[in-house]
């Protein structure tokens, strides 16, 4: 292999490692139920997750198009946005574990 290209090889495979590794330590917790308790096929998984910046992430299913024509006069929903949703247990459920962690502490 030609210097140029190894050393390219070896670039590619940090920056890999190091997004993966980023990626890999994104998250601190899941909130509320178990991912047994949520999604027991493996998924469609409906989920609040704590972020280590203090951030929460959610996953559900995309409902942007159909709730930028419905939403309440305001705010709308930016480029890089979506709205997702969440069913009611599962949100309910977050919030209550978030509730007895910061009780807890």
């Amino acid at each position: 292999m030609m210097p140029v290209f190894r050393k390219i090889a070896t670039v590619a495979r940090v920056s890999i490692s190091k997004f993966e590794n980023e990626r890999h330590h994104m998250f601190l917790r899941r909130l509320g139920q178990s991912a047994v308790e949520l999604c027991p096929g493996g998924h469609n998984c409906p989920q609040v997750l704590e972020k280590l910046d203090g951030n929460f992430a959610v996953c559900g299913p995309l409902i942007t198009e159909e709730a930028i024509k419905v939403m309440p006069h305001g705010p709308g929903v930016g480029p890089n946005e979506g709205v997702v949703e969440v069913p009611r247990k599962v949100f309910l459920a977050a919030v209550a574990d978030l509730i007895t962690t910061a009780t807890a502490a």
